[in-house]
């Protein structure tokens, strides 16, 4: 057990500099695309980007996991 929370927080942890990096990238645009979900809830293309990303690397090494998602549906 301790090995595999292990392991899922080495992936994770692997993950922060390219999803800064993304970030980053749309701090640099003129646009950041910020859309309403809902009444005053809003969203950047950025937060659409990064959950993307994570969600298809975290997926992609734990398939066998759920993932919470904050900016979109949650996904199995």
């Amino acid at each position: 057990m301790n090995q595999d929370i292990n392991s899922r927080i080495k992936k994770v942890t692997s993950l922060l500099k390219p999803a800064g990096d993304i970030f980053m990238r749309w701090l640099d645009e003129d646009n950041l695309g910020i859309e309403e979900k809902e009444k005053n809830d809003f969203v950047t293309l950025a937060d659409k980007e990064i959950e993307q990303f994570l969600s298809r690397e975290i997926m992609t090494e734990f398939p066998q996991d759920s993932i919470i998602r904050e900016v979109s549906v949650s996904a199995k």
